[in-house]
């Protein structure tokens, strides 16, 4: 048992065929590119298949083509209507499949709504007056 749950290898097999990551199942994680290791992490913290995933900037530290497709992964997360929990810089990625937003600076919400009320121009103006108080 992992996290107090039975094994259940068809997901985490669903899970490594998603991520591209099946045809390493059997390697040691040392041996994985930087890409392989991030997506690694993601498909460990969906194993087990928690309510809501939280996701620390998944798409950090890769290559673009990587990139486009965590971003597709976390987005498919989503519409099959998967709350996720995202922390990112990309504030224009971040908004175009967030249904809310929370911006945290300096350890105080800053703003929390819903997404679409966001642009990059109000996230711009929130930073400058947060970050000039500080």
């Amino acid at each position: 048992m992992e996290f107090g749950k039975p094994p259940k290898p068809a997901l985490v097999e669903k899970i490594l065929r998603d991520l591209s990551l099946w045809d390493k199942k059997d390697a040691k994680i040392i041996t994985l590119s930087g890409g392989m290791k991030r997506r690694h992490m993601i498909a460990k913290a969906l194993s087990h298949e928690p309510e809501i995933p939280f996701l620390d900037e998944p798409s950090a530290g890769v290559d673009v083509e990587l990139r486009q497709t965590l971003w597709q992964f976390v987005a498919n997360l989503n519409r099959q209507g998967h709350t996720v929990l995202l922390t990112t810089h990309n504030l224009e990625r971040g908004l175009a499949w967030a249904d809310r937003a929370v911006i945290l600076n300096g350890g105080k919400i800053r703003y929390e709504g819903l997404s679409t009320a966001l642009s990059a121009a109000d996230f711009q103006q929130i930073y400058r007056t947060h970050t000039a108080a500080a």
